[in-house]
């Protein structure tokens, strides 16, 4: 037989149902036969494979002898024979004609998986009346994983990749079937203390150099004298990676990320990953998904994790789930297709919750706004006529307010400002007139107002483009990016999904080679608020993305001091600034509209999660809980303070214990967000309704 092992397998009639239920079944044989009627037309598979329904490790192995073209059914153990319905099944699933004669191996109609032992003689017997059949078996779980693979050798697979798992549990591994089906890459099983000797005999470079092993899951799956045995089997010539997370789900993700980067098709299959039998939906599950490249990846039954919403929000995907309402809810099913925007069959439809009005100022340069009802709140957006002088807002009054230029609290920016009302959660924004007074030495220039308006409790969302105006090779390859954007957005869900808001479609693109000569060593005067260098680079940004509704990270080189310090002085590093507190959002041409973070800092990029989602939370309004000096703090009642407990004059995460475990504490990696500091997010208009 051919069997294609390189490029991904999709076969013509490959089907997966977007938006359905599959394997709807608490019966893993009756599951296993519903996946394959959903998914497989008749006589349409090369193959099928039969594995027993009440362990894991044949299945395991057997998703590469299955193949994209082929179907995985679970069958009652010895000494079960030949039920009506899974006879009947295998009739529907194979092509009428029968073949000439009888091949063996994988060349054979129906293969079981296993010795007597596992699934009985008088199966096999019973099989033969009308089907060609073959076994694949060892002695053990683990010989008769290394069978499998000889088989898929024997095929014509290359010793390309070779999957090692753990043989008790399949939590770290099973979500790698579906990629095993899709490639023909073998999977084998062992000990999670010692390596088997039948796998290093496969391993063995006397019998063929392996271009890879790949361990699925940490050190606890595989331990370190495993993988150490895995590199002495396997020779010098044989790359060894390990593929694991923080949880299953997130090791779910990384396969994903890792092993199918960007082969992915347009699909995931979703399956509960923590219940006691889910291996039994998601191998049978995975082999049907391998059809049209689509990865599987881990829900829990009433809660999508935010690493899998991490990919299903960056890729849009369709989305099918696999087993009954027992295993993942209906809520969970639906929550998983919103995330993914609509179950990835459309893109989200188009918020209709904001409104751009251009606005003159008066003799006095203050604009009006007018709010109607259901609006909720207002952004003022103004230029300086000369294009770099500061711009002040002097106030805000209106129905139920008055504020005065120091009840302000604004970031100093140059060029351009903005102003976003409400800012704190005692104020409210009610149907009448809305007086803003500007002032800037150099004039005032255009000035726009976006008006939100629809509910302002409702969960919304912050898409994001990452720009790269870097050449660091840490985020050069496409599977790199991948890594990067499901790590960024995992944290981004940790902060923001606590106060029902979220992270909604991330990019990761690159610029012009101009731009990126300019500003990949980025230029920043000690007036942060007044640096031409920020202030181009940002409206470049938002000359590509136009008036999106994104927020604009620039990941960028480092960033400099402009001029640079006296000789023998420190500067220290700065891993990110946001170009305005808050930065300017939506519309085209605005200097202070982007986010900088750096990718050859002292830190790994991938360590700077929360210091972009802090920098983010800059650019959306938000101040630090506590400066450094322990004596200054954000004008937001509920955030922690942390008044200089030891009196030194300075603060720092560790002095402060709780009081600094906030993600806007001005030196912390902590998570943490408050209901107020959620209040100022949402009503900034670069939130959208999820």
């Amino acid at each position: 037989m051919a069997l294609l092992v390189i490029a991904m397998a999709v076969p013509a009639v490959a089907q997966l149902p977007a938006g359905s239920r599959i394997g709807n079944d608490d019966d893993p044989t009756a599951a296993s036969i519903d996946i394959s009627t959903s998914t497989r037309p008749d006589g349409s598979v090369a193959r099928v494979v039969l594995g027993r329904n009440d362990v894991f490790p044949d299945n395991l192995a057997g998703s590469g002898a299955a193949g994209a073209d082929g179907a995985l059914l679970l069958v009652d153990p010895a000494p079960a024979g030949l039920s009506e319905d899974v006879g009947r099944e295998i009739a529907r699933l194979l092509p009428t004609d029968a073949p000439a004669e009888c091949g063996t191996g994988l060349d054979a109609e129906v293969i079981l998986l296993g010795g007597e032992a596992a699934l009985s003689a008088q199966l096999f017997t019973d099989l033969e009346e009308n089907f060609c059949v073959d076994r694949l078996a060892g002695p053990s779980r683990v010989e008769t994983s290394t069978a499998i693979a000889a088989a898929l050798l024997a095929s014509g697979a290359p010793r390309g990749t070779l999957l090692v798992a753990r043989d008790d549990n399949p939590a770290d591994s099973a979500a790698a079937g579906a990629w095993s089906a899709a490639t023909g890459s073998p999977i084998v099983v062992t000990s999670s203390t010692s390596l088997h000797p039948s796998v290093a005999a496969l391993l063995d470079p006397a019998n063929g150099q392996w271009d890879r092993v790949v361990l699925l899951g940490g050190t606890a799956a595989l331990n370190a004298d495993v993988e150490a045995q895995v590199r002495a089997a396997a020779g010098a010539g044989t790359e060894v990676v390990r593929i694991a997370g923080a949880a299953r789900d997130d090791t779910a993700l990384q396969i994903g990320l890792q092993l199918w980067g960007g082969t992915a098709g347009a699909a995931v299959a979703i399956v509960n990953g923590y219940s006691d039998t889910f291996w039994t939906y998601a191998l049978p599950g995975g082999v049907a998904a391998s059809s049209v490249n689509a990865p599987l990846l881990y829900v829990q039954t009433d809660a999508v994790p935010g690493t899998t919403a991490s990919y299903l929000g960056d890729r849009m995907p369709t989305v099918t789930t696999i087993g009954p309402a027992g295993q993942v809810s209906d809520a969970t099913k639906a929550e998983a297709e919103r995330i993914a925007g609509g179950g990835g069959t459309t893109p989200p439809p188009a918020a209709n919750d904001l409104r751009i009005i251009g606005l003159t100022p008066d003799a006095d340069g203050t604009v009006t706004v007018t709010a109607a009802p259901g609006d909720y709140s207002i952004t003022v957006v103004a230029t300086a006529a000369d294009g770099s002088s500061q711009v002040f807002f002097d106030g805000v009054t209106g129905p139920g307010i008055a504020l005065g230029q120091g009840d302000i609290a604004e970031g100093a920016t140059f060029g351009d400002n903005a102003l976003v009302f409400p800012f704190l959660p005692d104020q409210q924004v009610q149907p009448g007139d809305y007086a803003f007074p500007l002032f800037s030495d150099g004039g005032i220039g255009t000035v726009q107002a976006i008006v939100k308006s629809g509910d302002p409790n409702a969960r919304q969302v912050l898409d994001a483009n990452f720009y790269v105006v870097t050449d660091h090779q840490s985020i050069d390859e496409q599977a790199e990016r991948d890594a990067l954007s499901g790590t960024y957005r995992q944290i981004g869900e940790q902060i923001f999904g606590q106060q029902n808001l979220g992270v909604g479609t991330m990019q990761i693109l690159d610029v012009p080679a101009d731009l990126k000569a300019r500003h990949s060593q980025l230029e920043v005067a000690a007036d942060e608020g007044n640096s031409p260098e920020i202030r181009h680079l940002c409206s470049s940004l938002r000359g590509l993305s136009g008036e999106a509704r994104t927020i604009n990270f620039a990941i960028v080189d480092n960033i400099v001091d402009d001029p640079p310090p006296p000789p023998g002085q420190d500067a220290g590093e700065t891993e990110g600034i946001a170009a305005g507190i808050p930065g300017v959002p939506l519309l085209a041409d605005m200097g202070n509209s982007c986010v900088i973070i750096i990718a050859n800092g002292g830190r790994d990029i991938s360590q700077l999660g929360t210091t972009t989602w802090h920098e983010a939370g800059h650019f959306l309004g938000l101040f630090h809980t506590s400066e450094e000096d322990g004596a200054t703090f954000d004008p937001l009642p509920d955030t922690p303070e942390c008044r200089d407990p030891n009196g030194d004059g300075t603060i720092d995460e560790q002095e402060c214990g709780a009081a600094g475990q906030n993600f806007m504490f001005y030196d912390s990696d902590s998570t943490n967000m408050t209901a107020h500091q959620a209040f100022v997010m949402r009503h900034n208009p670069l939130f959208r309704p999820a």
